[in-house]
């Protein structure tokens, strides 16, 4: 891998334009992103973004507030 950083906690999926976003992260040395999903939403933006970056990474997650609601 090239690169020097792990993006750990990322929110790609959300933004209105995440394959700049991700570009850009790759451009300042990103060698993987690990983004955080909080919703079936951002989660399907998620997987469709793996497919298409080998070094682009999903996990689901909730914040505490909405865990009455899952």
């Amino acid at each position: 891998m090239n690169g020097s950083y792990f993006d750990s906690h990322a929110h790609v999926s959300g933004m209105t334009f995440p394959e700049i976003d991700i570009q850009n992260a790759k451009n300042l040395g990103n060698f993987a992103i690990m983004n955080i999903c909080l919703d079936e939403n951002t989660l399907k933006k998620g997987l469709e973004l793996a497919e298409k970056h080998d070094f682009f990474f999903n996990a689901g997650a909730t914040v505490p507030n909405d865990v009455g609601e899952t």
